[in-house]
């Protein structure tokens, strides 16, 4: 989990700014060799957390001479006034990532 603090008037941007970069983002492969990328994103359905939210998940995509290994990974970022919160977890391959429930609303409510 990271705590971003913005100003109270940029902070609802970079949230409308994510939603609107998802869907356009389709895959990444890193700029030296290729070997390590981001595939298969999904935008998952509004989560209605704090006074902004964003859920999605990627799938981590590593090339190395035993083969290729592929690491789901759960990005959920909420915004609750000017402090976004933005919270990962990242699972094995085969396996779903989730961020635990608990955890999120334990956090949120610390948060103003």
């Amino acid at each position: 989990m990271a705590l971003i603090a913005y100003r109270p008037a940029d902070a609802p941007k970079v949230l409308a700014d994510l939603q609107a970069a998802l869907p356009r983002c389709t895959a990444y492969a890193g700029p030296v060799d290729m070997t390590e990328g981001f595939e298969h994103l999904q935008v998952l359905p509004d989560p209605h957390l704090g006074d902004q939210a964003v859920e999605y998940g990627i799938v981590e995509k590593i090339d190395d001479q035993e083969g290729t290994l592929r690491a789901p990974f759960h990005f959920l970022v909420v915004r609750k006034g000017s402090v976004i919160a933005w919270f990962m977890a990242q699972g094995f391959p085969g396996e779903a990532a989730v961020v635990p429930v608990n955890v999120i609303n334990a956090q949120l409510a610390k948060l103003p």
